[in-house]
């Protein structure tokens, strides 16, 4: 039971950081095509939707 926790744990890692990285990704695309407030928001959660698709 103890020798499968080193590998659970790196695939948490590696799962926290594609997560961060869709998230990096999707909030420069929204800024740079961003108009305002809430179309920044909007196209932050289709970016972050469509990279989850894709990575």
């Amino acid at each position: 039971m103890c020798e499968n926790v080193p590998s659970e744990i790196a695939l948490w890692g590696v799962s926290l950081m594609r997560n961060i990285l869709r998230a990096l990704i999707a909030a420069w695309g929204a800024k740079k095509l961003g108009g305002g407030c809430i179309t920044t928001i909007l196209l932050f959660l289709l970016f972050y939707w469509l990279l989850g698709k894709i990575l």
